[in-house]
Order: structure tokens, then C-alpha cells, then sequence
């Protein structure tokens, strides 16, 4: 199996791609700021979530909550971003999203600090190492990635319903990975990847009345947890700004977006061709997971 340069075995869902903020996604953009939201980023202290919390402060939202597993990761962050942006409350709190009591503590220790958490961006994961055949994985690693980017998801999914006042409108937003490629010898990573897309197309459907959900694959990002083996050409294709998901999380954070709700999308399409497709996403139902030929 061949794959193009943007690490995909076959075409783009939109034409023209993008590797970097643009226009329409701008979180600069008076159209697109939310003063007044308090926005929740896990796996918000490197990376990716760094890239989308500062995404959140350039669009105004009055409160951005990090979370992640290294508690001084958070805290340089949280400094660095309560310097640049005054305007924007920081709070950081250590928290493990695959581990219950973690996630259970979290939303208690929010419930004196905000009284609703309007959107939800789950960008912390686990990959154990590539380049390894299923029969040779470790499977303390396997269920470590299990904890993280299966279980993790649905405990914020289920936290964040439950501290919401009933009916409350919320966007979640679950960054994913290119689950429909044949990626091999990445089991770990790309099999506890997949429930997270079922999970949003489910929310959407229990909760079409408030919640609005979304899975997303940032592209290929240089970050830590990009696969460094040589064979798999994926260094070489890591050309996507961290900027460029923090932008269309923005972008999905607004009625604008509803449509497409409970879907899979790529940070790489553009938005502006995808909104022109709306009739044909929904009359045929399409970016959700199917069987193909059944």
C-alpha cells in the first residue's frame, strides 16, 4: 500500500489542503471569538494541545482549563500563556484520563471554580512503540494505550455531561488519528484510537438537542509522539502546524458547525469546501464509520 505526501492511501475529502492557519479558521477572526466560554484541553501542557489552548486564548474564551499528566508541563504553559494573554483565566490541573478517580477528581475540583464547561477538547493519548508486529507488542503497553484512548475519552465524555447543568449546549471535540488507513505494525495506537470516533457519532445521537461532537485528525505533527522509525516515512511528512487544529477546533466551536456534528474530519480539509458539501454530508450521512460494501 502506497501513501501520498500527506501520509493518506487515498484522495483528500476536499481539494485544496492546508498545513497552517488560514482565513476562515482564524481564531483572530471577530466571527469566530468566544468571550464567556471556559474551555477544557487535555494533554494540554505539549505538543498539539498546546497549539489549540493557545488557539482558545487568541479567540478570547474567558476561562481555558489544561490538563495532562506532567504537572510542570502544565504550569510552564499556564505561565507562558497568562503573560501573552491577561484577559484569559488559566487554570492547571495534573490529571491521567485513563484512570477513573483521576478523571472523577478533576471535574470535582472544577465544580468550585466554573460553573460549566462549554467545550471540551480531548487531545490527550497514548502510543506505545511503532514498528512492532502484533505478536511481539508488550501487552502491559497495549493496555496502557487502552486506559488512555479508549476508556479516557468516554470517562470526559460521561464527566463532562454530568457536570453541565441538563441540556446544556457543549461542543466535544476528540482529536483522533487516521483510522481508516492501513497503518501497520501501530496496533496499539491506531485500534484504541478507532472508539473515539463511534463515541462522538453516539453522543451526537443521544444528545442531538445539546451536545455538539466532533473527531479529528490533526495531521502529521512533529511532536513526541510521532513514529521515528525510518522505514515508516512519517518524520518526513510532518510538515502540519499544531496552529492548524487549534484553528478548526475554534471553527467547530460555533453553531456554524453543527451539521457536521458526530463526524470525522481532518484539520488538512478545507473548510470552506466542506461547508459547500453540507447537503451531500448529510443527505448521505457520510464521515462516520461504515463497513465498506455492506
Amino acid at each position: 500500500m502506497s501513501f501520498n505526501e500527506l501520509g493518506s492511501s487515498r484522495p483528500f475529502f476536499t481539494k485544496t489542503i492546508h498545513r497552517d492557519v488560514y482565513d476562515t479558521i482564524d481564531p483572530t477572526s471577530p466571527s469566530l471569538a468566544l468571550p464567556g466560554k471556559t474551555v477544557l484541553v487535555t494533554g494540554g501542557g505539549r505538543g498539539i494541545g498546546i497549539g489549540i489552548v493557545e488557539s482558545y486564548a487568541k479567540a478570547q474564551a474567558e476561562t481555558i482549563i489544561l490538563t495532562g499528566r506532567t504537572e510542570s508541563s502544565l504550569a510552564a504553559v499556564q505561565v507562558k500563556f497568562k503573560a501573552l494573554y491577561p484577559k484569559t483565566e488559566f487554570i492547571s490541573l495534573a490529571s491521567d484520563i485513563g484512570v477513573l478517580e483521576d478523571v472523577t477528581a478533576l471535574f470535582n475540583n472544577l465544580k468550585s471554580r466554573v460553573s460549566q464547561i462549554d467545550i471540551l477538547v480531548n487531545n490527550a493519548a497514548l502510543g506505545p512503540d511503532h514498528g512492532i508486529k502484533l505478536g511481539e507488542t508488550d501487552p502491559a503497553s497495549w493496555k496502557s494505550s487502552v486506559d488512555a484512548n479508549v476508556s479516557g475519552p468516554y470517562y470526559l465524555a460521561r464527566g463532562l455531561i454530568q457536570f453541565n447543568p441538563p441540556d446544556f449546549p457543549a461542543t466535544f471535540i476528540s482529536i483522533t488519528t487516521g483510522v481508516t488507513e492501513p497503518f501497520p505494525e501501530m496496533s496499539g495506537y491506531i485500534l484504541t484510537k478507532l472508539p473515539g470516533v463511534k463515541l462522538v457519532e453516539l453522543m451526537a445521537l443521544e444528545y442531538p438537542n445539546n451536545l455538539r461532537t466532533y473527531a479529528l485528525v490533526p495531521g502529521i505533527v512533529p511532536t513526541d509522539m510521532l513514529p521515528r522509525d525510518p522505514k515508516s516515512g512519517f518524520v518526513a511528512l510532518a510538515l502540519d502546524k499544531p496552529a492548524l487544529s487549534g484553528g478548526v477546533c475554534v471553527y467547530l466551536s460555533h453553531p456554524h458547525a453543527e451539521f457536521l456534528s458526530g463526524r470525522f474530519l481532518d484539520a488538512r480539509w478545507d473548510m470552506d469546501e466542506v461547508v459547500a458539501k453540507k447537503e451531500e454530508i448529510v443527505s448521505g450521512d457520510l464521515l462516520k464509520l461504515r463497513i465498506g460494501g455492506y
